[in-house]
C-alpha cells in the first residue's frame, strides 16, 4: 500500500465521534494539545468509518499530552471518539494513493 499523498490532519475540540477518513491509508500522529478541566477525558482512534472495530490507540487525555507517533496503516478508515469537553487534539494522517 502506497502513502505517498501529502499529510492531512484535523483539530478536534470537545467530545463526541468523528469520522476523520473513509478509506485505507495512515494514522502518523496523534497529538493532545490540551484538555484541561476535563477529568477522565479518553480518546480512542479506531480503523473504521464508526467509533468501533480496530482499535488503533486508547489515550488518557487528562494525564497524558504530547505527540505520539503511529504510522498506523488503516484499511477501513479513521475515526475517532472522544470524552472529555475540554479536550483539544490534533490526528494527522494520510490517505493511501
Amino acid at each position: 500500500m502506497a502513502n505517498n499523498s501529502s499529510p492531512n490532519y484535523i483539530r478536534i475540540t470537545g467530545a463526541g465521534t468523528y469520522a476523520v477518513h473513509n478509506g485505507s491509508g495512515a494514522l502518523l500522529k496523534y497529538i493532545t494539545v490540551s484538555a484541561s478541566g476535563s477529568v477522565n477525558a479518553k480518546v480512542v482512534v479506531y480503523d473504521n468509518t464508526a467509533g468501533s472495530g480496530t482499535v488503533i490507540c486508547s489515550i488518557d487525555a487528562s494525564t497524558q499530552t504530547g505527540t505520539y507517533f503511529y504510522d498506523a496503516v488503516v484499511r477501513k478508515g479513521i475515526t475517532v471518539v472522544v470524552t472529555g469537553a475540554s479536550t483539544d487534539i490534533n490526528i494527522v494522517w494520510t490517505a493511501s494513493t
